[in-house]
């Protein structure tokens, strides 16, 4: 395949693909896990401390050790299994403000030595290479970021085979290495 001809895919982007991108995010932005780490830290203190307040504390004080334990439950099933935190994700998406429910939307994502072109239905964009933070694969999705907190999903299953996907996936990764270590195409002339 040339490598100068752009590279494109069109696609649905649904809710699991948001819901795929924010764990992806919530799994690997350094801030994300340590908030999260922390915020279940204060938890499970609080917890323990119900707990041993119930089980050793003045008598009447039972009712402690009673809410603590299906707390502790809840804390360690959140941890723990993905599916939980993937159903939450999606009822907070399908409850969002201002009446979007993230529905299917038709997407298009084109790679060119020259940059990353995207088309939806209410917009048109393009980033050089040299703007784009980074790229990550995943089993199911590619996600392309702009910033820590933006990025462009892109779906396995907008691709015919997987060879197609990964081809695409290398492709953004190539040009984005070129970019960063200087040695991609100057920027295009406006004509």
């Amino acid at each position: 395949m040339d490598e100068k001809l752009p590279m494109e895919v069109g696609y649905e982007l649904t809710a699991e693909d948001y819901v795929a991108l924010a764990l992806y995010r919530s799994d690997n932005d350094p801030t994300l896990r340590r908030s999260r780490r922390n915020a279940v830290t204060v938890l499970v203190i609080y917890v323990l401390g119900a707990l041993a307040l119930g089980l050793f504390g003045p008598e009447g004080s039972e009712m402690f050790a009673i809410i603590a334990g299906p707390m502790l439950l809840g804390i360690l099933a959140f941890k723990t299994v993905p599916s939980l935190r993937r159903w939450l994700l999606l009822r907070r998406l399908a409850k969002s403000k201002d009446g979007d429910t993230h529905g299917p939307s038709r997407m298009r994502v084109a790679l060119s030595p020259e940059g990353l072109s995207h088309e939806s239905p209410d917009c048109s964009v393009r980033h050089r290479w040299s703007g784009i933070q980074g790229v990550a694969k995943t089993k199911d999705h590619l996600f392309i970021f702009i910033d820590s907190s933006h990025a462009y999903v892109v779906p396995r299953r907008a691709f015919q085979s997987a060879g197609d996907f990964d081809a695409f996936v290398t492709r953004a990764e190539d040009y984005l290495r070129q970019a960063k270590s200087g040695s991609a195409p100057a920027c295009p002339t406006q004509e």
